[in-house]
């Protein structure tokens, strides 16, 4: 996509700034979660949990295209390419509920919420 741009520079003349930008960002993460049951009576097809724990989580970027300005004519235009990764740990917690459907065979919707780990200790 092709942005299109007008500003004032310091000199107090109209320049004219254009840009193009493309990203593609990859997220991967792999959750080590404790589950505690609420529930008083196991054998109830309905359970209620208590979960927490770390999530590990991974992500790439790669961002491409150009930026450009009028400011010495012609229209002058950079291209980039960039990319980079970061790895975060992510502190874990929710709710879960179970429905027991047979004796080997549970129907599970976890709700969790992370905190990143580096926030916290900044």
């Amino acid at each position: 996509m092709l942005y299109d741009d007008y500003y004032v520079d310091g000199y107090g003349t109209l320049a004219n700034f254009q840009y193009s930008n493309t990203t593609t960002e990859r997220t991967t993460s792999v959750s080590a979660l404790a589950r505690y049951t609420l529930t008083r009576k196991p054998a109830h097809r309905r359970q209620v949990d208590v979960l927490g724990g770390v999530t590990l989580m991974h992500r790439n970027f790669y961002s491409r295209g150009f930026s450009g300005n009028d400011l010495s004519s012609p229209l002058e235009t950079r291209s980039f390419d960039t990319n980079g990764s970061s790895n975060d740990v992510l502190l874990t917690a929710g709710l879960g509920l179970r429905y027991r459907l047979g004796p080997r065979c549970a129907l599970n919707f976890d709700l969790t919420t992370n905190r990143n780990l580096r926030s916290c200790l900044s």
